[in-house]
């Protein structure tokens, strides 16, 4: 939808085509990894590529998985693995209709959304974050939730799932180069202590399920 207009500069921005007019201000074109990944293999594959998620910086919008269904799929999960292999999010679609000792869901944030199933190229966002603390139906939280706590840097696997079929690829979760007076390992330090709260405030709550149960 770029109107016809003079373009005097073209720029890609970490993954983001910019393009400069003369007087009409700027145009982004968002998110050209396909774009930048794109050969005769993945033209070829026959039924889903996962593309390599760019470097995620911690506190912002979170890390963009983009892949391509070549076909509509009946069943699509996202995984996210970190350095040792251990399953530390999930998104799939919620098929138990026992909502109450799920993780998450519940609170000021609500569900997590499942990975888009249609044909085409898709895209999924993980927020960098662990997996939630089990909440419950009629939790009243009035200033917080029940996220989990912020992934730390280091390096992690997403692991698409397609009828299926499973495709892998790495992504980076990096320091946010604006706070400059915080260290990796303090942030390392500070995930360990929230994963604790985390996995506390699990127990006492599904005590409470136990206890309605």
């Amino acid at each position: 939808n770029l109107p016809d207009l003079p373009v005097s500069d073209l720029i890609v921005w970490r993954n983001d085509l910019v393009i400069s007019t003369m007087g009409r201000g700027f145009y982004v074109l968002d998110n050209v990894v396909p774009l930048e990944q794109y050969t005769p293999a993945v033209e070829a594959a026959p039924d889903a590529v996962l593309f390599a998620p760019p470097p995620a910086i911690r506190s912002t919008d979170g890390a963009v998985i983009t892949y391509w269904l070549k076909h509509p799929a009946k069943d699509v999960r996202l995984d996210i693995l970190d350095a040792a292999g251990r399953v530390i999010r999930e998104y799939k679609p919620d098929t138990s209709n026992t909502p109450a000792r799920g993780r998450g869901g519940f609170g000021r944030f609500g569900f997590a959304s499942a990975p888009p199933k249609t044909a085409g190229i898709d895209h999924f966002t993980w927020d960098l974050r662990y997996a939630p603390a089990t909440s419950f139906p009629g939790m009243i939280l009035w200033g917080a939730s029940t996220q989990g706590p912020a992934a730390p840097p280091g390096r992690y696997t997403v692991r698409l799932i397609v009828d299926g079929g499973s495709f892998t690829q790495p992504v980076m979760v990096t320091r946010n180069p604006l706070f400059t007076d915080v260290s990796d390992p303090a942030l390392r330090a500070q995930f360990a202590l929230a994963i604790q709260i985390r996995d506390k405030l699990s127990e006492a709550n599904e005590a409470v399920i136990d206890v309605r149960n």
